[in-house]
């Protein structure tokens, strides 16, 4: 009789090399197969609770999905680990560059380019479902997506600043002023008067 388990383990061990790669992070531990979702395959370890997850499983996961599982309640970046430091590839031992996950997320992903394999640390697979960008995985790891962040952040600061200076009722008064402004077909003339 062929169990769930058995179904599982044959699936990973037909992906070269993920049933010897050991975590490189947790000196001694293995990483073992694991389903992150139905149909999607990774390696984790038993220790840390981090998994590799290659991108080719990621994709064609993706695309068979008409719809992604997402979390509810409130998002609490502590229920996902971090690791603050360089980490190297569990599977070709190269470092491994670090993705930021969104703007309001402290969290980053750790990706290499060379193997195509992202590693999650405990819990950021959760948290990409509460953040409601787990069908986004491939666009996180893009210059695109890591500038749209930085921008992003960049716009809070500076509203930040002048909420701060103003207070809400008037910043929110220029804000107003400042769209209409951007509207006018005289906008140039009456920014010429402003200045003047």
């Amino acid at each position: 009789m062929v169990v769930a388990s058995d179904i599982k383990i044959a699936a990973c061990q037909k992906i070269k090399g993920i049933k010897f790669m050991n975590c490189s992070s947790c000196q001694g531990y293995q990483l073992t197969p694991v389903e992150l979702e139905k149909g999607l395959v990774a390696a984790e370890c038993g220790k840390c609770q981090g998994t590799l997850l290659p991108l080719m499983n990621y994709e064609f996961w993706r695309n068979s999905q008409e719809s992604f599982p997402e979390l509810s309640g409130d998002i609490c970046q502590h229920d996902a680990s971090d690791t603050k430091t360089a980490r190297f590839c569990p599977k070709c031992s190269r470092l491994m560059a670090k993705f930021k996950l969104a703007g309001h997320a402290n969290n980053r992903l750790d990706y290499c380019a060379a193997c195509s394999e992202v590693w999650l640390d405990e819990g950021e697979w959760d948290l990409l479902k509460k953040l409601n960008i787990i069908g986004h995985l491939s666009e996180i790891l893009t210059d695109g997506w890591q500038k749209q962040i930085r921008l992003d952040q960049q716009d809070a600061t500076i509203r930040n600043r002048y909420l701060e200076l103003m207070g809400e009722n008037d910043f929110d008064r220029l804000k107003s002023f400042k769209q209409w402004l951007k509207q006018h077909p005289a906008k140039v003339e009456m920014k010429q008067f402003i200045n003047s």
